[in-house]
């Protein structure tokens, strides 16, 4: 009998078997830390928005107000509550903020924020909250909390946003 160099078709199909098993898991693990970086990354960026306009109203002794736009997908910010002055979208994630009072808040040219509140996000297919303090562990932060002189990331866990100041 002749002796043949090679691989045999099953050999061949259970190394296909396993590479195909190992990807789904891959790619599993892929899609959810990316879901997780994107979390962070919108909340970053309100955080950023808001010590932005905090530092801004400082440093030219004006005010600005932060509505959440009405299909909530945006940060609107407006200077003396009038003109837009910038919009943060937060596609694919939708918004939703709830302040002590009312639905807009205001940062006066002292920098001190009014009413305190929280910004967190919500996922735009279903609408429910991200939360990422029990849910989805792997996120860091998903909500911003703001206090009158304060700004901070936080977990959301369903009800409040927990920071560590």
């Amino acid at each position: 009998m002749v002796k043949r160099k090679g691989f045999s078709l099953f050999e061949l199909l259970v190394v296909i078997a396993i590479i195909s098993i190992l990807s789904g898991f891959g790619i599993y693990w892929f899609l959810n830390y990316k879901f997780a970086r994107e979390v962070e990354d919108r909340t970053y960026k309100i955080y950023a928005l808001l010590k932005k306009y905090q530092l801004l109203a400082k440093a030219r002794k004006e005010k600005f107000c932060f509505e959440p736009s009405k299909d909530s997908f945006k940060l609107i910010v407006k200077k003396e509550c009038s003109n837009t002055v910038e919009e943060l979208t937060t596609t694919p994630f939708k918004l939703a903020a709830k302040f002590s009072k009312g639905k807009k808040m205001y940062v006066n040219p002292f920098g001190v924020f009014s009413p305190s509140g929280r910004i967190w996000l919500k996922e735009s297919k279903d609408n429910n909250d991200i939360d990422c303090a029990n849910q989805y562990t792997n996120i860091a932060y998903c909500c911003v909390a703001i206090s009158t002189t304060r700004v901070c990331l936080g977990k959301y866990d369903g009800s409040k946003c927990n920071c560590s100041y």
